[in-house]
């Protein structure tokens, strides 16, 4: 075990000077140890004249031990348990000290470090896990703004792809007349075609329109007022439940996100995976 003289005395008398300036030596080492003052009267018999007693270091990578050391006398005031340091960070510190100091191999001292941090696979895929939660909360706030903006038929029009959503609700509520009616119109299909299709109770698939409208159409109106009515129909009632479907879906997409990525900082912490 490597080790490194710190202090010395030459006589029983200067072990309480020696001890005090090997324990500032020691507090340059980054590490807490809980130490003891030296016994004068039992290592007294042990001091040659001419040999110094000497405060030692000595460590591995995970222990040091402090010792002060005369002719044919150990005497042991403290050991520091490395491996009981939690602060990853500090732990690192603390080998890199040691290696230094000599107390400890590069070869150790590089090993030791390696084995407190993560697996670079494990990191990458945390990494790749919290990119992946990030973008699909960016996703739902994007959906959550495009749904808001969502407020006439016509505004929905411009977006095929919630068009087509929201034509798809409406086949689930049955209720797909009203966009059949908007289409057989734009394409002009022939009036009493539409007519016989859409407008008054006979109407098999009978839109929803006042009575008076219905009748002006039949007498040679056009469909722009039931066209307007139709589409605030859609807008207040399939449009509404339809956002109200979606916002309730986005959120469930937002919490499971927001409930990855805290897992993910938890484990970061178990792991010792830093910034």
């Amino acid at each position: 075990m490597p080790s490194q003289t710190i202090s010395t005395a030459a006589t029983a008398g200067d072990l309480d000077k020696a001890y005090a300036s090997a324990l500032k030596a020691l507090s340059t080492f980054g590490f807490k140890m809980t130490t003891k003052k030296p016994d004068a009267a039992k290592l007294g018999p042990f001091m040659i004249k001419g040999k110094k007693a000497e405060f030692k270091l000595s460590g591995t990578a995970t222990s040091i031990k402090f010792t002060v050391e005369c002719e044919n006398a150990v005497n042991t005031l403290g050991i520091c348990d490395l491996a009981a340091e939690k602060n990853v960070d500090l732990r690192i510190a603390q080998l890199k000290n040691l290696v230094a100091s000599k107390l400890l191999s590069k070869a150790d001292g590089d090993k030791a470090i390696k084995d407190l941090q993560p697996d670079p696979k494990v990191v990458a895929d945390i990494a790749r896990d919290e990119a992946a939660a990030q973008k699909q909360l960016s996703d739902a706030d994007k959906l959550t703004k495009l749904y808001a903006a969502m407020t006439t038929y016509d505004v929905v029009a411009k977006f095929p792809s919630v068009m087509a959503e929201l034509e798809a609700s409406a086949a689930k509520e049955y209720t797909t007349e009203n966009f059949d009616f908007i289409k057989a119109v734009a394409a002009k299909k022939k009036r009493e075609i539409i007519i016989a299709e859409f407008i008054g109770e006979t109407a098999p698939r009978q839109i929803n329109i006042k009575n008076a409208e219905a009748d002006a159409i039949k007498k040679g109106g056009d469909f722009t007022v039931a066209i307007a009515e139709i589409k605030a129909l859609i807008a207040g009632d399939t449009l509404t439940r339809m956002k109200g479907d979606k916002n309730s879906e986005i959120g469930k997409l937002r919490a499971a996100a927001s409930k990855r990525l805290t897992d993910l900082a938890s484990l970061k912490v178990k792991l010792g995976i830093r910034p």
